[in-house]
């Protein structure tokens, strides 16, 4: 069978599949890969659908300079989205149950970072926003309802 595709063996692609996959090799559809620039070291490539995912809860929160924004959950997915959030011009609130993760937010460009169970977290919130924030993105890999029920207290109220 003769390989009629665009593409060289010896590229390197990022797939920007719906579901990633782990492997040496992988299939994907011409129009969910990207070629990777001489430039981008594999390393950074392979965060193409991660960063994906982060910069889509960007887009889907509608939030614009200057606004302040909490991303509840600060692994990797979080810490792509406060970076993303801060080149946007947003002020940022990291809120995890880690404390090595509420660090290691506050070291990649979060202006707060809270522990989700520090009893301070919504006065330290509303000292650094004066009413809350504008906007809540969830990155928690969780099952439990209280990252969503956090956000909800946290979050300015909205005049309509």
């Amino acid at each position: 069978m003769a390989c009629t595709s665009s593409v060289q063996v010896i590229e390197l692609l990022a797939p920007v599949a719906p579901t990633p996959t782990h492997a040496e090799i992988n299939f994907v559809p011409r129009n969910l890969a990207v070629r990777i620039p001489s430039q981008v070291s594999s390393v950074a490539a392979s965060l193409t659908t991660i960063g994906a995912i982060a910069m889509q809860g960007v887009r889907q929160a509608e939030v614009g300079i200057g606004e302040t924004v909490a991303v509840i959950g600060a692994g990797l997915v979080g810490v792509l989205t406060i970076q993303i959030l801060r080149a946007a011009g947003c002020r940022v609130v990291a809120i995890d149950l880690s404390p090595q993760r509420v660090e290691r937010a506050a070291e990649h460009g979060a202006h707060l970072a809270v522990a989700a169970n520090d009893p301070t977290l919504a006065s330290s919130i509303k000292a650094f926003s004066r009413y809350g924030v504008d906007a809540a993105i969830l990155t928690a890999a969780t099952d439990s309802v209280e990252p969503a029920e956090m956000a909800a207290k946290i979050l300015r109220d909205r005049v309509a």
